[in-house]
């Protein structure tokens, strides 16, 4: 979106307190607020994120386009958050670490080209099967709980610049 900037959405996950990676735990610079205390996002970043997803949902030039996405392949550049998204799924499914790796390994060589490292495998699963197990906040919940917060910011704008 622009430099230094990475939007995780649908399909990615986020390191935040209390993530631990190479036995350093995040930790929050200020207190968290509750969630109806942020401000509603901004009409140029709703656009920019709105372009981000439509772009996102376009073939691409590199080999990631629609024959990639009908045999499922992860090619360079998706194989990490793809492998995570699935470890992800699994893990609300309630699979332990070594299953998700397992899985996890079996993915790799049947669908990553090329597969990733081994050892990058076993830490996605191990980083995943530190989520709890079960049903958490879905994305669906989220998009949708956006949806409406955008869409209640679009229309306070719009009565106030139809004259």
């Amino acid at each position: 979106m622009a430099p230094g900037v990475d939007v995780r959405t649908n399909g990615g996950y986020v390191l935040a307190c209390p993530s631990v990676v190479k036995s350093k735990t995040y930790q929050w610079i200020r207190p968290l607020v509750r969630k109806e205390e942020l401000p509603p996002p901004t009409t140029w970043l709703i656009a920019e994120l709105d372009a981000l997803e439509q772009r996102r949902q376009k073939p691409s030039q590199k080999g990631n386009g629609p024959q990639a996405q009908e045999t499922g392949l992860l090619l360079e550049g998706r194989r990490n958050a793809g492998l995570a998204s699935l470890a992800g799924r699994l893990r609300r499914s309630g699979l332990s670490e070594a299953e998700l790796l397992a899985a996890l390994l079996t993915a790799n060589k049947q669908r990553c080209c090329p597969p990733l490292p081994e050892k990058e495998v076993a830490a996605i699963a191990k980083s995943i099967a530190k989520y709890a197990p079960g049903p958490v906040e879905s994305c669906w919940a989220m998009r949708e709980a956006w949806k409406k917060a955008v869409e209640h910011r679009r229309r306070k704008y719009a009565r106030r610049t139809h004259f």
